[in-house]
């Protein structure tokens, strides 16, 4: 319906390899674009959380509302969406031998089973089991050791469970603004009361659907006015752009996107108004053959691409290069190029093909 979501999505999920690849690179890097171009792509999550409730909404809202869905049809639908894709990673992440997941979790602190530390193969058991049931971001503190970036996907299902109650929020604009205001509310007071001592003895910051909530409210507001927004953005494309140019400097300089309340206006802005200009544009820059396809398995990407860069690390392939900034490049475009493989032969020439086997056995029984 609206294309050039799909480059929003393609550029997201580079932005956030980039990010990731950089923290966890071994170099000592340092500059505007590198403390706050890239460091801050960290916030690129919180753009997917907006086109989630968006996208989520075009495909069921009205369905919803006029009961042409059940539940059960709509939950299957989301668990085969990621479940299969992310179970796999899950499998690799916690039992491949040498796993930096694995290593990871021998270096946490020791759980107590009765009087005896847990093992680690049976940590990675546990972990693994609770990520596979999509349940895990309902734990108190989900940061998990076998795929650490999964806590994204934990918030996302979620919001697949709310999202019946969420079709009630937004059921028309008044309630819709009405609970946006509240869910801002709910964020600040998790920030400065309930994420605190007084509740828990850990940071839940930004790992926190409450947390979080205002930019599924972002996502069903835009839904909600996406036709006047279309009107409004494709008239006036140029000053939509500058706004959000504007916008995504504020957000670098900022550069504090989830230590405090501010940070969460300043991102929120900065997102929504790139998801307003993406209803309105139909350029090639958003919308071309490349980006679809890359859009297409931008989740893939984003749950794969940390394993993809362990495999590129484990290979000392920055020690090619003996500039940094050309070892930084090169990681990035193999650890992309290894991630859009991998994303690819998975979903499309292993998952399909189990699907459609099965849709082919089931018909023949």
């Amino acid at each position: 319906m609206f294309p050039s979501l799909d480059g929003i999505r393609a550029y997201s999920a580079i932005g956030i390899v980039l990010m990731h690849v950089k923290a966890n690179m071994p170099l000592n890097f340092s500059g505007y674009v590198y403390d706050r171009v890239i460091a801050t792509m960290s916030g690129l999550v919180f753009l997917f959380m907006i086109l989630s409730a968006f996208s989520l909404s075009c495909g069921y809202y009205e369905k919803f509302k006029l009961k042409e869905i059940t539940p059960d049809q709509f939950y299957k639908r989301r668990y085969m969406r990621i479940l299969p894709f992310f179970a796999i990673l899950v499998l690799i992440a916690a039992f491949i031998p040498h796993s930096p997941n694995q290593t990871a979790i021998s270096r946490s602190s020791d759980f107590i089973l009765g009087s005896s530390p847990m093992p680690h193969i049976l940590q990675m058991a546990l972990e693994a089991f609770l990520n596979i049931t999509m349940l895990f971001g309902f734990l108190p503190n989900f940061s998990m050791s076998v795929m650490g970036v999964g806590w994204f996907l934990g918030i996302i299902f979620i919001f697949y469970i709310f999202y019946p109650f969420f079709v009630f929020l937004i059921d028309n604009r008044f309630r819709a603004w009405m609970m946006f205001f509240i869910s801002l509310l709910i964020c600040l007071s998790c920030m400065t009361y309930f994420f605190t001592d007084k509740f828990i003895s850990f940071s839940a910051v930004p790992r926190s659907f409450l947390y979080n909530l205002p930019f599924f409210m972002a996502g069903g507001l835009i839904y909600l006015y996406r036709d006047f927004i279309y009107h409004i953005t494709s008239k006036n494309q140029w000053l939509w752009w500058i706004l959000s140019i504007l916008l995504t400097i504020i957000y670098w300089e900022y550069g504090h996107w989830n230590s405090d309340f501010v940070g969460v206006i300043v991102t929120l802005l900065t997102m929504s108004i790139w998801v307003c200009l993406a209803i309105g544009y139909e350029g090639v820059l958003l919308s071309n053959r490349i980006l679809r396809y890359l859009s297409s398995i931008s989740m893939e990407i984003y749950l794969c691409h940390m394993m993809c860069f362990r495999a590129v690390s484990y290979f000392h392939f920055d020690k090619f290069f003996p500039n940094i900034h050309l070892a930084y490049i090169a990681v990035c475009i193999l650890t992309l190029l290894i991630a859009i493989i991998f994303s690819h032969v998975v979903k499309y020439c292993l998952i399909d093909r189990m699907v459609i086997g099965k849709s082919k056995l089931y018909k023949v029984g």
